[in-house]
């Protein structure tokens, strides 16, 4: 049997809502399953075999050792399989990660996803297709809680697919304290001894051995799962190449660089041993007082938005805002109002914004709102998502609030240097 064939088999059956079938393909199963035979041998080896109707089978391209599949086994999908209107060479774990997020809940309203140089980006699908498309009415409300339940089944299965650690990542790279040693050296010869009291150098040194360390990892399997840019860039950087700079309570603009990485131990210069116990000590005090701030900056944002409502009437503004609209932030205008022609118009769907692109637009603004009562603004002037709720401008505000609660927070969460080319054309 053909590896399309049995998929198509699985799909028939309702395999790939069963979590038995999943744990039976791609795990190392110990005893039959409806869906594996399991045959034990006298020295210990174990032979598995598919079944269907009740009968064993093979499939072509696939040899059977511990587990029938590998989510990253490639295939050929024929077009009109799932939400393919073409051939498309794709994966198992792509195929699986379609068909339960997005060929389930929204049939054909949006593309297959597949990605030849890493993974499936459901995150910008959901931002720039689904979200879009559930404000304009292109998606229903009955097929969005689909995708959240199937979400939730698919995030089930992270025991089975998510590689959480390995052998490699928790052994650091070969020739990493030499290459920081020599590349410190090699500094100080161009620079002088006193280079590392500018955080700059400090931060392009740290991204040499964050690089470094991304090289060493970049074939391991759970790189960019779990071993994520931020736990290489802070805590993988720490660990096996430079602890790096670090503020402290009282900041200062002169940098400290402690050299020692923490599997060599504490460094032996005073001025870099008081730096690193005050780093343990700078972030149990950013966590209380910055939890404090990102409070008040959040309450305040709530306190402002109290009362604030939306009305199914036009306030007759002739006037909106001027805007850009760039590939960045075209997904926001959808469901929003612009002049065309000298009338207000509806943005209704993505592809109408994308038209839009590198254009600068009149849009209307709850700021120019004319609606006589205070605190409530019309529909119009909010566009259709600020308007969907009675209540959503209130609603917004926390999201906003959580915002700023989450960026203080990652002072405390996340520490290290890094620079950015800044011009004067930027600064204007």
């Amino acid at each position: 049997m053909k590896l399309v064939e049995y998929l198509r088999h699985a799909i028939d059956k309702k395999m790939l809502g069963d979590k038995i079938w999943y744990y039976s393909v791609f795990a190392e199963v110990q005893d039959s399953t409806k869906y594996v035979k399991v045959v034990k041998g006298d020295k210990g080896a174990i032979k598995r075999s598919l079944i269907v109707d009740d009968e064993v089978i093979s499939i072509e391209g696939i040899s059977y050792g511990d587990i029938i599949f590998d989510a990253e086994h490639p295939f050929n999908m024929p077009s009109g399989m799932l939400n393919n209107d073409k051939d498309v060479e794709t994966t198992l774990g792509e195929f699986v990660t379609n068909y339960v997020l997005i060929y389930i809940p929204f049939g054909n309203k949006i593309p297959y996803v597949t990605n030849k140089d890493g993974f499936v980006d459901i995150a910008g699908v959901y931002e720039n297709v689904i979200i879009p498309d559930l404000t304009n009415g292109a998606i229903t409300q009955e097929e969005f809680d689909t995708f959240g339940i199937n979400a939730t089944f698919l995030r089930s299965l992270a025991n089975l697919f998510v590689i959480s650690s390995t052998e490699k990542a928790i052994v650091p790279p070969k020739g990493i304290v030499e290459f920081r040693k020599k590349r410190i050296r090699e500094y100080k010869k161009k620079y002088g001894d006193d280079v590392f009291k500018d955080k700059v150098k400090i931060a392009a040194l740290e991204s040499e051995l964050i690089d470094y360390i991304k090289e060493y990892l970049k074939d391991d399997p759970s790189y960019g799962i779990s071993l994520t840019g931020g736990v290489i860039g802070n805590s993988l950087k720490k660990r096996w190449g430079v602890f790096g700079h670090e503020d402290g309570i009282i900041q200062s603009e002169e940098g400290l660089l402690i050299e020692n990485s923490l599997m060599e131990g504490q460094p032996k210069s005073k001025d870099q041993i008081v730096a690193a116990y005050n780093s343990a000590r700078t972030a149990s005090y950013f966590r209380g007082n910055e939890t404090r701030v990102a409070g008040v900056i959040s309450d305040t944002f709530t306190n402002a938005f109290t009362g604030l409502k939306s009305i199914d009437k036009d306030c007759g503004v002739k006037y909106g805002y001027n805007v850009l609209i760039t590939e960045h932030n075209y997904i926001y205008y959808i469901g929003r109002q612009y002049k065309s022609g000298g009338k207000w118009k509806y943005i209704d769907t993505r592809d109408e914004a994308k038209e839009l692109i590198g254009r600068t637009i009149e849009s209307r603004t709850p700021s120019a709102c004319l609606y006589p009562v205070k605190s409530v603004y019309c529909n119009r002037c909010l566009g259709r998502v600020l308007s969907s709720n009675q209540n959503k401008l209130f609603l917004a505000s926390l999201d906003m609030g959580k915002g700023a609660m989450v960026s203080k927070l990652k002072k405390m969460h996340v520490s290290g240097l890094s620079s950015i080319r800044l011009s004067l054309d930027d600064l204007i």
